[in-house]
């Protein structure tokens, strides 16, 4: 009888546990906000104009450096800002960027910087070079061979923080000019993604119903055992 009674109960704790309480979900979060912002290093008379240019209604995004090879000495550095919120999706086990790049102009291939950025205070609306927050931490970068997507994993960052901001830089590289230029959220299509996998409790209903389920099959196994 104990054997019987020991079996049934271990029935009944296989059902309960495997009831499922999380659910794998995959979510495709455009960013909340996205511009590019510019300075001329070289000080010429137009600096102040570039420094103070706002772009968060273009359709896409200018990541690198311009050397006008001209003889005039312009050299205008250009950085992208992405913002996500991520506060709606706890138990993220994944995070992909992925970008879609539509021009490049550089002799060699150009690198792909991204850099964690500390302050998520900044609206595409109103941020320019003078207004844009500090880069910080270098999370990674890409080579990029041409134009299409791109991919680059922040799951070390949108695990821990509920809003999200990025710099996109171009790597210095044996080229005059380097620049990348990326389809941005106001594009028409390609725009930017956080491709966010992430756990989400079962609703209630679903996991009573699992429950219920696995305990009726442990009534029915323990009673035919009674029976034996």
């Amino acid at each position: 009888m104990m054997t019987k009674l020991s079996m049934a109960l271990l029935l009944l704790l296989l059902a309960i546990s495997a009831a499922p309480a999380l659910s794998q979900e995959v979510e495709a979060i455009p960013p909340t906000d996205d511009a590019y912002v510019m300075v001329d290093l070289s000080g010429s008379p137009a600096g102040a104009v570039l420094s103070a240019l706002n772009t968060g209604r273009a359709p896409y995004l200018i990541a690198g450096y311009y050397f006008n090879e001209s003889g005039e000495g312009e050299f205008v550095l250009n950085v992208a800002f992405l913002k996500f919120d991520l506060s709606g999706y706890e138990g993220i086990t994944s995070a992909v960027l992925t970008l879609t790049v539509s021009d490049i102009v550089s002799r060699v291939p150009p690198v792909l910087q991204v850099y964690y950025v500390e302050d998520d205070s900044w609206t595409e609306e109103t941020v320019t070079y003078n207004t844009a927050p500090p880069p910080g931490k270098l999370l990674g970068e890409v080579t990029i061979d041409g134009t299409g997507r791109v991919s680059l994993d922040l799951t070390g960052v949108a695990s821990k923080d509920e809003v999200i901001t990025i710099a996109l830089i171009c790597k210095q590289v044996q080229s005059p000019s380097s620049t990348i230029t990326i389809n941005s959220k106001e594009a028409e299509s390609g725009g930017p993604l956080l491709i966010v996998k992430y756990e989400r409790p079962q609703p209630i209903h679903i996991y009573l119903a699992a429950l219920a389920a696995g305990i009726v099959i442990a009534i029915i196994a323990f009673t035919r055992l009674r029976r034996r």
